[in-house]
């Protein structure tokens, strides 16, 4: 869901134990040390907050639907709200309980959008590579992967 090592094969289990998880100590010249990550690890938080800004997000939506009639949209349905943050959960535990290989094009979380219809969007995407989640309002799921700004895979899930 995170990398396109083959997004057609779908989630790729990585242990948080392996070797490109570590914990490293940086000396530091003003005194105590300080514990610093690898790379790696700081996107996992880095992404862990881009999720946490989205749900609250859509926590605002659910509660003013009004002000989003103001602006000309149609609020989301309960069962997106619902289905959205089941989809940001299931992030959350696969990007700080995994750890993908070095080889792998590490996704950034761009944001969280709402259409005309109250679809929900999760957008995700490094250099030329992007993936977007679509949530319809009855919960379905279009998972759209994009390279260089073209669809190359579509896949739905049903509630």
């Amino acid at each position: 869901m995170l990398t396109l090592d083959n997004p057609t094969a779908g989630i790729r289990d990585y242990s948080i134990s392996a070797a490109s998880a570590h914990v490293a100590l940086v000396p530091s010249a003003c005194g105590a040390s300080a514990e610093r990550s690898d790379p790696r690890m700081e996107w996992a938080l880095r992404f862990d907050q881009g999720l946490k800004r989205a749900a609250e997000r859509i926590r605002v939506w659910s509660r003013d639907s009004a002000s989003l009639a103001d602006d000309g949209l149609e609020a989301p349905s309960r069962e997106a709200i619902t289905r959205a943050f089941e989809i940001i959960n299931e992030m959350k535990v696969l990007v700080m309980d995994r750890v993908a290989p070095v080889t792998a094009t590490l996704l950034n979380f761009k944001g969280v959008s709402l259409g005309s219809g109250g679809e929900i969007s999760l957008e995700l995407g490094s250099g030329p590579f992007a993936v977007t989640y679509r949530i319809e309002a009855d919960g379905t799921v279009t998972e759209l992967f994009f390279c260089n700004n073209q669809l190359f895979h579509r896949e739905q899930f049903a509630r």
